[in-house]
């Protein structure tokens, strides 16, 4: 059934390749898709990735219990915490960066204590970031390869790995990259280099594989 599902999905991703490379869909379509995905994903459950729960429980960690996540391991809050019993990894402190955790606290805040809502925050997040980077792939495309632009949003943003793991998932890889694919816009059609290293770093500090740009 997973193979199978797996399978339409790259099946539909192909067939819409297909259209937009033949000028059948618009910029206006696309970007209806993939708003409708982002909507509708948001709301859905991080099926595939204990991930979110450790972003989540790292918040709490800072602004609940007020201990600071490189020094403590979730597992010393096991009997006291039930958030604890969805997680993995908990035998090590966090592995994520200042700049990361610091996003992720407003997250943590404004969703009042509620699991549900807390959940959603860091969703809306991930999907932020991933129609962010959407929009920079679009940019950038359209400055140095005019006439790919349509194609290339639609090979990222309905990409079924990406969908999967930055709307569903919600993992943070999408908000480094989003970070590094605007400082590329800056850089390349803005000509604002300073302002593109910043970014760049940026999207360093938020995780760290993107140095290698």
């Amino acid at each position: 059934m997973y193979v199978g599902i797996l399978g339409l999905f790259y099946g539909l991703y192909l067939a819409v390749l297909r259209k937009t490379r033949a000028g059948t869909i618009t910029i206006h379509s696309l970007w209806r898709i993939v708003l409708c995905l982002s909507v509708v994903l948001v709301l859905s459950y991080p099926a595939f990735s204990y991930d979110i729960f450790n972003y989540m429980f790292t918040a709490k960690t800072v602004l609940l219990y007020h201990k600071n996540p490189y020094e403590v391991i979730p597992m010393q809050f096991l009997s006291i915490d039930p958030w604890v019993g969805v997680m993995r990894w908990i035998h090590l402190p966090s592995a994520y960066t200042p700049l990361w955790i610091t996003l992720s606290l407003p997250a943590y805040f404004f969703g009042f204590g509620t699991f549900l809502l807390i959940l959603w925050n860091f969703k809306i997040i991930a999907v932020v970031f991933y129609l962010l980077a959407v929009k920079g792939i679009y940019r950038v495309l359209k400055a140095v390869e005019p006439g790919s632009e349509l194609v290339g949003m639609a090979v990222f943003a309905l990409n079924p790995l990406i969908i999967i793991e930055s709307l569903v998932s919600g993992h943070n890889d999408i908000a480094m990259m989003a970070i590094a694919v605007w400082s590329m816009v800056f850089f390349i059609e803005k000509k604002q280099r300073f302002l593109s290293w910043w970014l760049l770093s940026l999207s360093v500090g938020m995780k760290l594989m993107t140095i290698f740009l």
